[in-house]
């Protein structure tokens, strides 16, 4: 057990300044500490929907993974409330507004930096 207490400390030493970084559809952006409880659903953490959003691996020498939606589309992100990113598993849908994208136009991008 005390084994168990010592590698979830080393790796919350490890991961406490990254971030996840949700940018709503009019434009706001919101920022969530993976470590502080929160709830994605929560209209205060991500609107009535998100263009995109980000995580921030400090830890990892800075990289990012973004997820990106196009113009006439938007993301829906859902997790367990109460517990932070790093101990629950999150969920995104992407979609297209079908009455503003009759082609089929809308794409997501996921991409790293």
């Amino acid at each position: 057990m005390a084994q168990q207490a010592k590698k979830q400390k080393s790796l919350e030493n490890k991961v406490k300044d990254d971030v996840m970084t949700l940018k709503w559809l009019d434009g706001k952006k919101v920022k969530q500490s993976i470590l502080e409880p929160f709830n994605l659903a929560a209209t205060e953490v991500s609107g009535t929907g998100l263009s995109g959003f980000e995580i921030d691996f400090k830890w990892y020498d800075g990289r990012k993974v973004f997820f990106t939606a196009s113009p006439d589309s938007t993301i829906r992100v859902s997790s367990a409330p109460g517990k932070p990113l790093l101990k629950n598993a999150f969920r995104f849908i992407w979609s297209a507004d079908e009455g503003k994208d009759p082609e089929n136009k809308a794409r997501l991008a996921i991409h790293t930096c």
